[in-house]
């Protein structure tokens, strides 16, 4: 059987206390950012100063918030780094740093927004439910009704009955 140097009691009290720290620490790297204040692998070549990103930034903005490009359906990353003349590099670069996503989800919200807020006006009653959507910027029915119902919980046609009464 072997000599007992440390009594059971005791060395399962020892135990406990290894425990608890081991799995904090475990729990604390599961759900660290591990950036230490680094920019990240991905744009390590692409120097972009903070003034820099700042003016760029707006300027995407602008665009979208004010010149509504997002309607444009045939919109991509080339065609919108050549409007706002910004490299499409640092585009996606400040897009994904400050806004935390890509330029196809920074589209789609605005495109996502503008189609619930023509779906719950009632000049709009008339118009089918893809007609708005393409008027919205989205070129393919099933791929609009599969983004909405995903990220409103209804479909477009719910969304508008319980928006428009």
């Amino acid at each position: 059987m072997g000599i007992k140097i440390v009594p059971n009691n005791v060395l399962q009290s020892f135990t406990s206390l290894l425990v608890v720290p081991i799995f904090y620490l475990a729990y604390k790297e599961m759900n660290s950012t591990h950036d230490f204040g680094i920019t990240p692998r991905k744009y390590r070549t692409s120097h972009i100063s903070e003034e820099k990103s700042k003016e760029y930034l707006a300027n995407i903005e602008a665009a979208m918030k004010d010149d509504k490009l997002y309607l444009q359906k045939s919109l991509t990353l080339k065609t919108f780094s050549q409007y706002v003349d910004i490299n499409p590099k640092y585009i996606s670069q400040i897009i994904n740093q400050n806004l935390h996503m890509s330029f196809s989800e920074y589209v789609f919200k605005f495109r996502f927004d503008e189609v619930k807020k023509r779906l719950a006006d009632s000049n709009n009653k008339n118009l089918t439910i893809f007609g708005i959507a393409q008027e919205s910027g989205f070129k393919s029915s099933s791929r609009f009704n599969y983004l909405f119902k995903t990220h409103a919980g209804l479909t477009p046609k719910e969304f508008q009955k319980l928006h428009l009464k």
